[in-house]
């Protein structure tokens, strides 16, 4: 804890540019728990003393800088609005639930907005389509400008031109919402509306007609049904208006998460301030791109597993990989302050995606209409199937996790695990392309079967559920790895540290260990997994990667009976190499 404490003394003073080598170096180090060993328990060994509240602490500390340092892009209006929010902040009140408009003040502006539809709607309201679809879309609206969760991965989403509209919970009937609604509205019917309805509402419409009647064998009457649901869809929308409790934990945090698209700005504006390190840390993210998609293409192209057509069609579209970097365009200075200029603060929270998001759809729609996913301050990345582009959230660049500075043996076991995983994600819903790809589905899977829970032995991962985040995850590992060894090929692998502890590992125990490290701020972990996950927690990650990946055993000598070498490996579309007697040449004695 005293290691920690000096070390985040040291780290609050410097920006993340200067984040240097031997801080990353103490870090680790103060991670490490000596006293479990690496072929039993990984995890714990490289993270067992890891300190969740100081890496917040570092976070903090930096946006808390970042806010307050009116050296940085202070010359926009918008920019100044949001410091003043942050300046009045007070974090003795936190951690915080917001709450900005009560109950009675959202029916107020309902019974206004809608002063010409009366709530609940009756399906009989809702039988002409057109009359139906622009009530839905004025209930959207009012969503949209009150920063509801419905529009949840809204910025993920954007890249592939793609809304994310949630379905809305079963509210049950909703009274105190009900009543506060028609105590201002004057309600003249008896609160209450259909239950769920089986039918999608998705699904119920005029062209499906055909294929109900298929389902059941038989002409079914879907018109009623239809109608029900769309009762049943616009009411509990219309409730979820009412909904605008959010925790903060910090200050920062309340200003990060009401203004993503504004302190991201700040934060690419304060690197590009030493432009010689902005533009070594585009060169370095793009030469870890080309050579991680070298190793992907040369694994794909000269597989010895997989069949023609197969190995033909995951070329291609590795050829179609496409990389964004933090620089959209919207920060440009004179973009920026075009879009951004009419931001609202009065209410934060309700207005955050009219503030953040409304600028990159207004920018859009005057320069024809392309979608590029916004790289906010989380740590995240994401590929797009539809068009095989790969982003990178800005968090991921940010110490302890990255710095430009830092060796090939951390960084490409850092980022550059991250862009092989995401690269890796061109192998989606692949396994139905051959029969050698769904053997390796199949092997996958049987690899994460039986990961459970230590404190719920009954709650395990579902391997078909999290199959194609484990699948990145497998074939990542081997490109970060054979990019590292591709590397080490043709440059010293420096700087070296300093750390006696880490110095006395070998390279490749170093790439391992600081994996195991990032694999910490990964997510979910067991407390937050849940059925619906794509991503196996944490601890079963980083199990699964490296107990079936021979060269962390070889780094650190673990033997067959150890706990971190799978009991029911699977080689991930590899086959051993096995003597060809027609390479022999037979020599004869001479006459």
């Amino acid at each position: 804890m005293f290691v920690n404490f000096c070390l985040l003394l040291t780290l609050l003073t410097r920006t993340v540019e200067n984040a240097t080598l031997e801080e990353k170096v103490l870090f680790m180090g103060s991670m490490i728990d000596t006293s479990v060993r690496p072929c039993d328990d990984f995890w714990n060994y490289t993270g067992g003393k890891f300190d969740k509240t100081f890496f917040n602490g570092w976070r903090a500390g930096f946006y808390q800088s970042l806010l307050s340092d009116f050296g940085v892009s202070n010359q926009f209006a918008s920019i100044r609005k949001i410091r003043q929010i942050y300046s009045n902040c007070n974090p003795q009140e936190f951690p915080l639930i917001a709450v900005e408009y009560t109950y009675e003040q959202t029916a107020e502006f309902l019974a206004r907005e809608f002063h010409d539809v009366k709530f609940p709607v009756h399906m009989d309201q809702l039988r002409d389509n057109e009359k139906y679809a622009a009530i839905l879309a004025r209930v959207y609206k009012c969503l949209f400008e009150r920063g509801s969760s419905v529009f949840r991965k809204i910025f993920d989403y954007h890249s592939i031109s793609r809304i994310a509209f949630k379905e809305p919970e079963n509210t049950g009937s909703g009274a105190s919402k009900w009543a506060a609604y028609c105590a201002a509205a004057e309600c003249q019917r008896p609160v209450g509306y259909p239950e769920r309805y089986k039918y999608s509402p998705k699904l119920l419409n005029v062209s499906t007609q055909a294929f109900v009647n298929t389902v059941f064998g038989t002409a079914v009457n879907v018109s009623e049904f239809r109608y029900q649901s769309r009762s049943y869809l616009i009411n509990n929308l219309f409730l979820e208006i009412f909904d605008n409790r959010k925790q903060y934990d910090t200050c920062e945090d309340y200003i990060i998460l009401n203004f993503p698209l504004h302190t991201t700005k700040l934060m690419v504006d304060n690197i590009k301030r030493n432009w010689t390190v902005f533009q070594q840390l585009k060169d370095e993210y793009f030469t870890m791109v080309n050579l991680l998609l070298d190793e992907a293409k040369k694994f794909v192209r000269e597989n010895k597993v997989m069949e023609k057509e197969a190995i033909e069609v995951l070329g291609d579209l590795l050829d179609q990989n496409k990389f964004l970097f933090v620089d959209h365009p919207i920060f440009d200075d004179e973009n920026f302050e075009r879009y951004t200029r009419d931001v609202l603060v009065e209410l934060p929270q309700a207005s955050r995606l009219v503030n953040s998001y409304r600028p990159i759809l207004n920018y859009e729609r005057e320069h024809g209409g392309k979608h590029v996913r916004l790289m906010t301050q989380v740590l995240n990345a994401m590929h797009t199937k539809t068009n095989q582009l790969n982003s990178f959230d800005f968090g991921i660049f940010l110490y302890p996790l990255y710095d430009v500075n830092w060796p090939p043996t951390l960084t490409l076991s850092g980022m550059g695990f991250v862009i092989a995983h995401e690269i890796g994600h061109t192998f989606l819903k692949a396994q139905n392309l051959s029969t050698s790809l769904y053997e390796n589905y199949e092997c996958i899977k049987k690899l994460y079967e039986g990961q459970c829970s230590p404190r719920e032995p009954d709650f395990c991962i579902d391997p078909g559920m999290t199959y194609e985040e484990n699948l990145a995850d497998q074939i990542g590992i081997r490109w970060a790895y054979a990019a590292f060894k591709t590397y080490s090929l043709h440059k010293q692998l420096l700087p070296r540290t300093t750390s006696r502890v880490l110095n006395a590992m070998s390279d490749d125990q170093l790439f391992f260990l600081n994996l195991g490290q990032l694999m910490r701020f990964m997510t979910p972990t067991w407390d937050t997994y849940g059925d619906g996950d794509s991503h196996s927690p944490d601890v079963v990650r980083l199990y699964g990667t490296l107990s079936n990946f021979p060269a962390f055993a070889n780094a650190y000598g673990c033997l067959a009976n150890d706990t971190f070498v799978s009991k029911k490996p699977c080689p991930i579309l590899l086959k051993e190499t096995k003597e060809d007697k027609s390479l022999w040449y037979k020599y004869t004695r001479l006459p």
